[in-house]
């Protein structure tokens, strides 16, 4: 009788060939079932997390390391899928793998030569154990699928398209604020694109650049390719901007230019001084606040310029408007008036000082939290340098001071050098509102041509833009407002 030397097994199986394995047969292929069984579990389960666990720790850190290079940006998190440690866990699974199914073919060797030796055959396993054995690798093998099929790390976000679609942003790592903020992107270029139709601007070309960049951003197939189609939606949504404020810009002094010159050709001031006609309103045409404006807008280059632009002539256009509607108000010039309220709520000053000059009736009237406290007779600008109308307020305080003309003695707007008690700058270029002592007459009328009765020759005319007040109304004037009252003049 020829003996199998054990010798010739190999360690990994004494286990199973010892005299123990050949009174306990069944009970030795339970223990094989069980260490099969731990593999495959540790195989197909454990390791699989494990990965599952690199991947989320790392995805879910603010700062992460890759190859040695601190990675803190939100768009680079979903670059974890190839950090080292990744690589690792993946090396490590496939090599498991390979060594259960090379120890699954040494099992299988091993019952091979068992039942090519007779006498073991008949000592260990039992006829029936052994056809037990011969399974073992068929089901081995069914399970390896199934639970292959189960691998967690199957559904773990791929990092290359999809070849039904373009995958989500989260998908390439984009994390949810940058999502949300593209997409906000998205809907402010839209408004854009909504206003300009509306000021009935071309929107057609912004329209297919809107288009294109959505579908940019959800066909990205990479970190760099969706922060570039967010860069790319930026540049589109800027561009808009400008074209878009310059056409609301141009529409409101249209309307403007269309409202001041109806108002003119039917409202006139006729001079028995000079014999001449004067249309009333003069301080919104040309040579007033709306030449400034046409300056402006000829100059203007930014969002904001445009954007000031248009804050000023929607100043412009309400303030002519409570003027024509304040022209029908007889009211005496020393009683409140409906449509200095109406401005000061619509400026939110109704809480504050306000000083309000109504170029109409050449009066001030003065207003605490929306009492009027004073009301003076004033002169604004001539014809040809009006007073500009518009929301100011108090920009320095000077008493006493002197005016300069600044222009040589042949000049029309020259006149000596002019002391000044009081002075209170609304706007720059030397608008004030200040004592002018040479004078006795004020009201309506006088920034027309007219005779004055102090027989001064300068005060024959109206001022050169700054708003006259006698130096009682100028004292008390002056002693009330501070840096920051807000002066309102339409």
């Amino acid at each position: 009788m020829v003996m199998h030397n054990r010798d010739d097994v190999a360690p990994a199986f004494k286990l199973f060939w010892s005299p123990q394995a050949r009174l306990f047969p069944q009970k030795c292929l339970c223990v094989k079932a069980i260490v099969l069984a731990a593999s495959i579990t540790f195989i197909y389960i454990v390791c699989p997390f494990f990965k599952f666990f690199i991947y989320f720790s790392v995805l879910t850190n603010k700062c992460v390391k890759i190859n040695s290079k601190t990675i803190n940006h939100p768009y680079e998190r979903g670059m974890i899928i190839t950090t080292v440690e990744i690589r690792i866990a993946t090396f490590g699974y496939i090599l498991l793998r390979g060594l259960f199914i090379f120890n699954t073919v040494l099992i299988y060797s091993h019952l091979e030569r068992q039942e090519h030796t007779p006498m073991q055959r008949t000592r260990i396993v039992p006829h029936h154990i052994r056809h037990y054995h011969l399974a073992i690798l068929p089901v081995l093998l069914l399970l390896a699928g199934l639970l292959s099929a189960c691998n967690p790390f199957l559904y773990l976000p791929r990092l290359h398209a999809s070849a039904h679609g373009p995958l989500p942003a989260a998908t390439i790592g984009i994390d949810s604020t940058t999502q949300k903020q593209a997409e906000v992107k998205l809907q402010i270029f839209q408004q854009w694109i909504t206003l300009l139709g509306n000021y009935h601007g071309h929107t057609a070309a912004y329209q297919k650049q809107y288009q294109s960049d959505r579908q940019a951003l959800q066909r990205a197939t990479s970190i760099d390719a969706y922060i570039a189609a967010m860069h790319t939606l930026d540049t589109h949504a800027a561009a808009i901007q400008v074209p878009t404020l310059q056409i609301k810009a141009q529409q409101l002094q249209q309307q403007l230019q269309q409202r001041v010159g109806v108002w003119e050709s039917q409202h006139h001031h006729y001079n028995d001084y000079d014999h001449i006609n004067y249309p009333l309103g003069f301080e919104y045409g040309d040579k007033g606040i709306g030449g400034w404006e046409q300056d402006d807008l000829s100059t203007a280059k930014t969002v904001a310029d445009y954007q000031q632009a248009i804050e000023n002539l929607h100043v412009y256009l309400a303030n002519f408007q409570a003027m024509t509607v304040n022209a029908t108000n007889h009211a005496a010039y020393n009683q409140p008036h409906p449509t200095d309220l109406q401005l000061i709520r619509q400026y939110g000053k109704l809480n504050q000082r306000v000083v309000v000059v109504s170029l109409e009736e050449q009066a001030m009237r003065v207003y605490e939290n929306g009492t009027l406290v004073k009301s003076m007779l004033v002169t604004t600008g001539r014809p040809d340098r009006p007073t500009p109308p518009g929301l100011w307020w108090v920009e320095g305080k000077q008493s006493p001071t002197v005016f300069k003309s600044g222009v040589p003695p042949n000049s029309p707007d020259y006149y000596p050098d002019t002391p000044i008690n009081y002075a209170m700058q609304f706007h720059s270029d030397g608008y004030f509102m200040h004592d002018s002592w040479w004078r006795n007459d004020y009201g309506p009328g006088t920034n027309f041509p007219h005779q004055d009765s102090s027989g001064d020759s300068f005060s024959s005319q109206g001022s050169h833009g700054c708003v006259n007040l006698s130096k009682d109304d100028a004292a008390w004037l002056y002693d009330f407002v501070q840096v920051y009252t807000s002066i309102i003049i339409y």
